[in-house]
């Protein structure tokens, strides 16, 4: 068994693997997969699944993700050697979630594809509400939401909300969590870790401690083995 596990982080919905660029500036070892193309009608689980497939991990490898991203962490986890997983601003029910995005999601289903497109580009100002996040990071976030094809945001949405949830995957789950989330409230997790005014970007808005917690975590991992 290797003494360094591999470390594989999922990003949020509406964004992609250079969400992650705060991670692999400071932690050049971790990988951060692209998404694969949903199925029509495709569960949450059933689509890390076959994500799980095709990420080749034959030795337990340490699974963690942003907000959805952390969400399919705990499924694949399931299904692949795991040491364990680190949620990020993330749940293990959603029922965490906060009731304005689950009502969002739901009047989603009833606007064209032309209204979406021009609500997500919106992205950096909802989710970097309640904090600070730089110009560039703002522009980061609207460019991956603008980028990710219409009908995947949309079959995602849909399928995070129909998640059933993931209490328990089998391995330690590691949490940090911001202060400020408003997309899945403080109040609705017992996270082991709380970032003071941290939001729901946590990993942009807060670098330094997100990667404090990591290291902790693989060290963690490396040493019990």
């Amino acid at each position: 068994m290797n003494a360094r596990p591999r470390v594989i982080l999922f990003p949020g919905l509406g964004a992609d693997s250079r969400m992650f660029n705060p991670q692999r500036v400071a932690l050049p070892e971790i990988e951060t997969p692209s998404w694969i193309p949903h199925e029509p009608g495709e569960s949450l689980r059933a689509y890390a699944q076959r994500l799980a497939r095709t990420l080749n991990i034959t030795e337990p490898a340490i699974l963690g993700g942003v907000s959805m991203g952390g969400m399919i962490a705990l499924e694949v986890a399931k299904v692949v050697p795991t040491r364990c997983v680190v949620l990020i601003a993330s749940c293990r029910e959603i029922g965490a979630a906060s009731g304005l995005l689950k009502f969002a999601e739901r009047v989603s289903r009833l606007v064209p594809s032309i209204a979406i497109d021009k609500a997500r580009r919106l992205a950096p100002l909802v989710l970097g509400r309640g904090g600070t996040l730089s110009l560039d990071d703002r522009r980061l976030l609207a460019t991956m939401a603008s980028e990710l094809p219409i009908e995947f945001i949309r079959w995602a949405g849909r399928a995070v909300l129909e998640w059933p949830g993931c209490p328990d995957p089998g391995v330690p789950v590691h949490h940090i969590h911001g202060e400020r989330d408003w997309v899945i409230p403080l109040k609705r997790v017992r996270p082991d870790r709380v970032v003071k005014r941290g939001m729901h970007v946590l990993n942009m808005s807060h670098p330094v401690e997100v990667n404090a917690y990591l290291r902790e975590v693989m060290e963690g991992c490396a040493a019990s083995g």
